[in-house]
């Protein structure tokens, strides 16, 4: 008879997959739940994967998920038994499965008899319902505004207001630590997001990574940027409702975080922030440090602020010219170790982009503005790779003193 006790472990025993802390031993190893589950997952739904770059990339916590093909050739490599696996146990969530969905069709049917209205209408009303566009269009965007809308039911206005209040976050100084850590997502999100592009399969193998490592430096940076942008507007708009339902009834038309006038130029950013509350400060231009040669340091928190995200306010830049603004910086024909024949094709979908990106102005707005705010979007990208070089020269600095192998390396300094 089998034994069913999970078998226990010394405590601090580490995944010997990606490193991060055993929950147990797992298919005949120590791993943990993530790693677990991935490879169960991966045998039983019978999935193929396929590296995108040489077969060897960095398997480790802070980066598991970048590349699943290599995932599953270490856990294959670090012993795992696919013969452990109990391929039984999918009765039982199905059986699980099919009694959640007997239980809420019961209580659909109870709603209508008791004249309530169905999960389901409410769940299909435009309020709740995000289009594949306005999904991919922001990666950080919140539902603070689906049901303050003009479409808004009035019955439901205090029930809404509740679930669209943002997770409660600590604000926390953003030490170098957790900047590297949330560079490192960013690079992950990065070459998910790369690998979407339908142009890219029409380039070689070493013309992506091209565009990628190029890339690499400035795509955090604007995630950053519009992440602060998003974060204190809609700061602003929770504390300008709070101050409607205080004083009088919340008006039929509904406050909105999409480009607005009046809201933009009231915001101001002071921070740049980051998803869990982590912040970095905007420096003292005339009070920065100096190094040793005499020359200042770059004030890269004020650049970013006064240089992309107080234009993005001030331009109010909507989520589909951020879009277009970032894959168009994306096809670079300047990157190094392109081929010609990349080059070329990288070139003409730049011009391609860029004439997508002043269509779209045009649509939304009319004559001298519309130029105007081409012409300003094509200027921030001077301040973006001034920061991005400057961040670079520190990653390499810091990288001498204690080198870290993870995206960064990879991508930023090492290279590919």
């Amino acid at each position: 008879m089998p034994n069913n006790r999970r078998e226990k472990i010394p405590e601090g025993t580490l995944c010997v997959v990606c490193s991060d802390l055993a929950s147990g031993i797992h298919y005949s190893v120590a791993s943990c739940n993530g790693c677990k589950t991935f490879f169960r997952r991966a045998l039983v739904n019978k999935q193929a994967f396929q590296c995108q770059f040489s077969d060897d990339c960095i398997v480790d916590k802070s980066v598991r998920c970048g590349c699943r093909s290599c995932r599953l050739k270490k856990c294959f490599e670090m012993g795992m038994d696919p013969n452990a696996i109990q391929h039984d146990r999918d009765k039982i969530r199905y059986t699980k499965r099919l009694k959640k969905m007997k239980d809420e069709k019961a209580c659909d049917d109870r709603e209508i008899f008791n004249g309530k209205p169905m999960r389901e209408e409410r769940e299909n009303s435009p309020q709740s319902t995000l289009s594949l566009d306005d999904a991919i269009a922001s990666p950080s965007s919140s539902f603070a505004g689906q049901s303050l809308g003009p479409a808004s039911n009035g019955p439901y206005l205090d029930h809404d207001i509740q679930d669209v209040q943002q997770p409660v976050v600590i604000p926390t100084p953003c030490d170098r630590g957790s900047m590297r850590a949330w560079f490192v997502k960013d690079l992950t999100l990065m070459i998910e997001w790369a690998k979407c592009i339908p142009q890219m399969r029409q380039l070689l193998l070493n013309d992506k990574l091209a565009l990628i490592k190029a890339f690499a430096p400035v795509y955090p940076l604007i995630q950053l940027a519009y992440y602060s942008c998003k974060y204190e507007k809609n700061q602003f708009i929770n504390s300008s409702l709070g101050s409607l339902l205080t004083v009088s009834p919340v008006p039929s038309t509904g406050l909105s975080i999409e480009p607005n006038g009046t809201v933009d130029e009231a915001v101001k950013v002071e921070r740049l922030w980051y998803p869990d509350g982590r912040f970095l400060e905007r420096e003292d231009v005339d009070g920065s440090s100096t190094f040793s040669c005499g020359k200042k340091a770059l004030p890269i928190n004020a650049l970013l602020i006064d240089g992309i995200c107080q234009q993005i306010l001030r331009l109010k830049l909507s989520e589909s010219h951020m879009v277009l603004y970032k894959i168009m910086l994306f096809f670079n024909p300047d990157a190094d170790g392109l081929s010609v024949r990349g080059r070329a094709t990288v070139g003409m979908e730049r011009t391609k982009l860029l004439n997508y990106l002043y269509a779209q102005i045009i649509r939304d707005r009319i004559g001298r503005q519309a130029t105007e705010l081409y012409s300003n979007m094509l200027m921030m990208t001077s301040t973006l790779i001034r920061v991005a070089s400057y961040l670079k020269r520190t990653f390499d600095i810091s990288h001498i003193f204690g080198p870290a192998d993870d995206l960064i390396d990879q991508l930023i300094i090492v290279g590919l």
